[in-house]
């Protein structure tokens, strides 16, 4: 690159002597020359100058920006078991700020915006100079050099002044109380993120001894108006008594001492929603009683291209299947409920761990599934949820075979929860869990789900599929990551 460079002001250098001996040799007296070099030649030189001053930082802070976003995240997420961890994070706190600081220079200063404006008026100089040279364009009515020497002169200085006024235009959009507000900004999203990595840090080794007691649901951490609260959710009135801290400290990311608060809920009972177009209501032809769900939506075998519809397998299991593995019995085949229990799929696979609750149906008697959503459209993407999904409650969206349109936003990631399940060949129940599971609250009082819209897709507000539907209870519905689902199931979202 620094070769490049160098050619490149080499023949720029080429070119501007090239004009002063052109100047040398025009039929003018010395004064005229003297003036052309001054308001010609001169001003090229500065502009040039200043357009690669400008192309440099911008080329500078890109490079250091793009290394600097790339590395943040690794130092944030290193194992916090490491002897050296305390060090990793306070070297991605300087980082996260020298980061947020450029980018407030850069918004501030715009230098991609400062160079072109600079080349555009050099090469417009230029031009001129051409046609003057030339006698050429606009200069072609007149009959010397001499004759158009004055409005060379005009439109140069025209050229000059509209240079001038957008370099003021440019100053006066940057103050320091802008700058400052705009590197504060990016400070402060940058330590909130670090904060709540260090917050992950703190509450991960406690929620799993939490969900080793056998009366605790879940233990979602929940951002209410910005305030991390961990939310333990316990059957009925169990004792919580000297088994669950009422607080959890940590070190926040201006190393200070920090604490989290901890609110126990009782009563939570979680179940499944087991109550062809996305959300409509489907069950087992031969099902649990009054079982039955929502189907999810269209999927593409990843080697066949074969298509699909995917809903939860507690929606769509018989009695005599078993949980894990699925083993066809003869009871595979699904009925879709608004046109009067008619068999509209087949159960080809299905998966129940710690992970999923997914059964592929092939659609038979000549259905077929909807690609799109009521009153959403077809995901035609997906994405895995991250902690900005949680720091700022994402907003997300589904279709229910009973809650019918819903929206929510997402308050927690990578969770376990303990579900409770019909037992095989039994209306009795057993809690299963399962991990990684993504935690939606409603927008307004009512609930985001209710039972029945299990297996529904959920969208986030740009239309990418993050999961289906697994369950809830209350205000809490629970999500299966659609990247689990793809993976255990070797499927894709579209047919490409």
């Amino acid at each position: 690159m620094a070769q490049s460079n160098n050619n490149l002001e080499k023949l720029l250098k080429e070119r501007m002597k090239e004009y002063e001996d052109l100047i040398h040799l025009l039929p003018l007296d010395e004064s005229k020359k003297q003036q052309i070099n001054v308001c010609f030649i001169n001003f090229i030189k500065i502009i040039e100058r200043l357009a690669d001053k400008h192309l440099f930082l911008n080329t500078v802070t890109n490079i250091t920006v793009i290394i600097l976003s790339a590395i943040v995240p690794v130092l944030i997420n290193i194992n916090t078991d490491r002897a050296d961890a305390k060090q990793i994070l306070i070297l991605a706190t300087i980082f996260s700020v020298a980061l947020a600081i450029l980018n407030g220079f850069r918004q501030s200063y715009k230098f991609n915006e400062r160079w072109q404006n600079y080349r555009e008026t050099a090469e417009h100089l230029i031009l001129e100079g051409q046609s003057y040279f030339a006698l050429s364009g606009k200069y072609s009515i007149f009959p010397t050099h001499d004759h158009a020497f004055s409005k060379f002169i005009e439109n140069v200085n025209a050229l000059r002044t509209k240079q001038i006024a957008s370099y003021i235009s440019q100053l006066m959009t940057v103050n320091d109380k802008e700058i400052a507000k705009s590197v504060t900004e990016e400070v402060k999203a940058r330590l909130v993120e670090i904060d709540a990595v260090k917050i992950e840090n703190a509450i991960a080794p406690i929620r799993l001894e939490l969900m080793k007691i056998e009366n605790v649901v879940s233990a979602p951490l929940i951002y209410e108006n910005g305030i991390p609260i961990l939310k333990v959710h316990v059957n009925d009135n169990f004792n919580t008594d000297n088994l669950i801290p009422n607080k959890v400290y940590y070190q926040g990311a201006d190393n200070s001492q920090k604490e989290i608060a901890v609110s126990i809920v009782h009563d939570v009972n979680p179940t499944t929603h087991g109550l062809v177009a996305p959300g409509d209501e489907i069950a087992n032809d031969n099902p649990y009683k009054n079982y039955s769900g929502s189907a999810g939506g269209r999927l593409y075998d990843s080697s066949t291209n074969e298509e699909y519809f995917i809903t939860c397998y507690h929606v769509v299991k018989s009695p005599s299947h078993s949980w894990d593995p699925f083993i066809p019995n003869g009871n595979e085949i699904v009925n879709i409920i608004k046109d009067g229990s008619v068999r509209c799929g087949k159960i080809i696979k299905a998966f129940h761990d710690d992970k999923v609750d997914v059964a592929v149906i092939k659609l038979i008697n000549n259905y077929r599934i909807q690609g799109a959503i009521n009153g959403i459209g077809t995901p035609y993407f997906k994405r895995p949820p991250n902690p900005n999904d949680k720091i700022y409650q994402t907003k997300v969206k589904m279709y229910g075979a009973v809650s019918k349109f819903s929206v929510g936003f997402i308050a927690d990631i990578e969770q376990l929860v303990k579900l409770t399940y019909k037992k095989v060949d039994s209306e009795d129940l057993e809690v299963h869990l399962i991990r990684d599971v993504i935690f939606v609250h409603a927008l307004s009082d009512d609930t985001f789900s209710k039972p029945g819209d299990s297996g529904s897709f959920v969208v986030d507000e740009y239309n990418y599929l993050i999961g289906i539907l697994l369950g809830g209870f209350k205000d809490t519905s629970y999500v299966i990551p659609i990247d689990s689902i793809l993976d255990r199931t070797k499927t894709k979202l579209t047919r490409s």
